[in-house]
């Protein structure tokens, strides 16, 4: 069963937002406050919503989690729904992923978002998007102090 989590239903599930979150971004302990206050807010507010697949062993347990954002650009004048993070708690098979996404494609077309966009320096993430459709439209390309 894929449900999307309520605002106020965020509290009840907290710990495991944080841990994924934590996973997925690899948070230093200096930040981490900063980034999961910061989280928490976007999740209360609805400006991140949440997404989950339920076991159906009838224990209802969390087996992946997937965040979307609303976002809109206004030198565009476009809507579009990013995926900013997706995480499996188990291995999740490319059908599972398939079946989750319906939903969030659901709620995109509710929200009339599109296109729908994920970013990720993960190789699992890439073969996921890759296989539900989604298809390469731009690079990004990071320079830190020091590296040349």
């Amino acid at each position: 069963m894929h449900i999307r989590v309520l605002p106020e239903q965020i509290p009840k599930i907290w710990d495991l937002i944080k841990f994924t979150v934590g996973k997925v971004y690899k948070i230093e302990a200096k930040q981490a406050d900063f980034i999961f206050n910061n989280v928490l807010h976007e999740l209360l507010n609805d400006k991140y919503q949440c997404f989950v697949h339920l076991s159906d062993d009838g224990e209802r347990k969390i087996k992946a989690m997937v965040f979307t954002a609303i976002n809109f650009d206004k030198l565009g004048g476009v809507k579009t729904l990013d995926i900013p993070c997706l995480y499996s708690f188990s291995y999740h098979t490319m059908e599972e992923w398939d079946d989750f996404f319906k939903i969030i494609l659901e709620f995109s077309k509710q929200e009339k978002a599109f296109p729908i966009t994920c970013s990720s320096n993960n190789e699992r993430v890439w073969e996921i998007v890759n296989y539900l459709g989604f298809k390469e439209s731009s690079r990004n390309f990071t320079y830190n102090k020091g590296e040349r």
